[in-house]
């Protein structure tokens, strides 16, 4: 096992997922360099997987990231959570594909024959928005609790359908899904799900979850979306280990597994500020986050408003690869003001510079008028920071 002090491998890990410098290049391939991103649609900023990937390439507005889901160059998979991957990555999401489709969940929640009437409309139409789908039959699913039948019948069978690998999002325009034939839209991946070999879809999620986490420990746990454990994960973690892909690392006294590709080179020195998104690659896994930088974060939008400390959207503060506190992230009047909250210390220029070029982007990203024309990292109209440091 290799020996690590755990700032260098926290430095490594920052820049392993991206957060060292504006890259210009395609939201497809932004998304092949990081494995994934997470997906939320939530809008009390921007939806935070559009400021994820704004942090990495520069602003990018939803229309970009239509262009590469009707290209096919990106694919929606879901486990436990919606993500972003790339169709090179495809073969990771197969086992999760082949898993929904194995528990028939169309027949639990009632919807087989919307299911069945989905698949009809899009084989004579072609894409079709799920408005266009609209019933108003409800039925218990996905988020409904106590039994409520709150959630639309055509709503769960397109859920499920997608879940299942039979239909693909082939754009979210106007916060609208729009669906297309996985088979018509990416036959490539629809085969790989019909007859990629059990041994290597399994082999295919582990790497991808090794890969796109970087590092992995204490505790454990993969990405969100990671359908992979038990017995396969440990024969495929050894294999991976013995292929040279995997290294077992100490820091500190604990244990992780680490992408090997990711110790190449020298030491990175990470020096940049951000404002975090919620669900930023970095964030993933709070364990890993609090053994490497002593960093305990919860996001509060689904805390009781009597119980947040910070606010609904709360976004963590990095200088370099110090967590600085966090920010109280709102859109008001036309913009966004932050409230920086720290424990005692005065936020540096360089935190300043981030929470500007926040605003900015935050702007750009909603079609302020005259956003564009400001230049990246430069302040936002109006002064620095709305709010002073808590």
């Amino acid at each position: 096992m290799r020996s690590m002090d755990r700032s260098e491998l926290l430095a490594r890990l920052v820049a392993w997922v991206g957060l060292t410098g504006l890259r210009r290049e395609s939201v497809a391939d932004t998304v092949r360099r990081l494995g994934a991103v997470q997906l939320d649609p939530v809008q009390v900023v921007v939806p935070a997987h559009l400021w994820t990937l704004s942090l990495r390439r520069g602003p990018t507005p939803p229309e970009a990231l239509n262009r590469a889901l009707a290209t096919g160059d990106l694919l929606e998979g879901y486990c436990h959570a919606r993500a972003l991957v790339h169709r090179e990555d495809a073969a990771a999401l197969v086992q999760a594909f082949r898993h929904h489709r194995a528990r028939e969940l169309g027949r639990q929640y009632g919807v087989a024959g919307e299911m069945r009437s989905a698949l009809a409309v899009m084989e004579r139409q072609g894409p079709v928005l799920s408005r266009t789908l609209a019933s108003t039959r409800r039925v218990v699913a996905g988020w409904d609790a106590r039994g409520a039948a709150r959630t639309k019948a055509t709503s769960a069978a397109l859920e499920l359908l997608w879940w299942e690998g039979r239909i693909a999002v082939v754009s979210r325009a106007g916060g609208q899904k729009q669906y297309d034939l996985l088979s018509r839209h990416l036959p490539q991946v629809d085969h790989q799900i019909e007859t990629l070999p059990e041994g290597d879809a399994a082999r295919a999620a582990v790497r991808h979850q090794y890969r796109t986490m970087g590092i992995v420990g204490p505790g454990g746990s993969g990405p969100p979306w990671s359908g992979s454990g038990g017995p396969a994960r440990s024969t495929w973690t050894a294999a991976l280990a013995d292929e040279g892909e995997l290294v077992p690392v100490s820091a500190d006294g604990k244990a992780y597994w680490v992408w090997g590709a990711l110790l190449d080179g020298d030491p990175p020195t990470p020096r940049r500020g951000w404002l975090l998104a919620p669900l930023d690659n970095l964030l993933w896994h709070r364990p890993r986050l609090e053994a490497l930088a002593g960093f305990h974060y919860r996001w509060e939008i689904y805390t009781p408003a009597a119980k947040r400390r910070v606010g609904p959207y709360n976004m963590p503060v990095l200088q370099g690869t110090r967590f600085w506190g966090e920010a109280d992230a709102r859109w008001e009047e036309g913009r966004l003001t932050t409230r920086l909250v720290a424990g005692g210390a005065d936020p540096t220029a360089g935190i300043l510079r981030a929470v500007a070029a926040a605003e900015a982007l935050c702007a750009r990203l909603r079609g302020i008028p005259g956003a564009d024309s400001i230049p990246e990292g430069a302040p936002a109209p109006g002064p620095v920071g709305s709010g002073r440091p808590g």
